[in-house]
């Protein structure tokens, strides 16, 4: 099992890249990426999270534990 180390809240915003690289190194291996491609519409900004989900859930704490292959989705602008 696999500790998140960040909860999905303090994801948000921050460039989905990065966050995919961290998730990466812990452990995790079946990551994927939605882009939304609506970067600049409003105050879209470009590569940033909108949101995470794993295992479905999109509210897990970071303290929360995963097994390694849970489906993580990050969902980005």
């Amino acid at each position: 099992m696999i500790r998140v180390g960040q909860s999905a809240i303090d994801m948000e915003g921050k460039n989905y890249q990065a966050v995919m690289e961290q998730l990466d190194s812990a452990g995790f291996t079946n990551i994927s990426t939605v882009d939304l491609n609506d970067a600049g519409w409003f105050s879209n900004k470009e590569d940033t999270i909108e949101s995470v989900a794993i295992g479905g859930d999109v509210s897990f704490a970071s303290s929360e534990y995963y097994d390694p292959e849970t489906k993580i989705v990050i969902t980005y602008h």
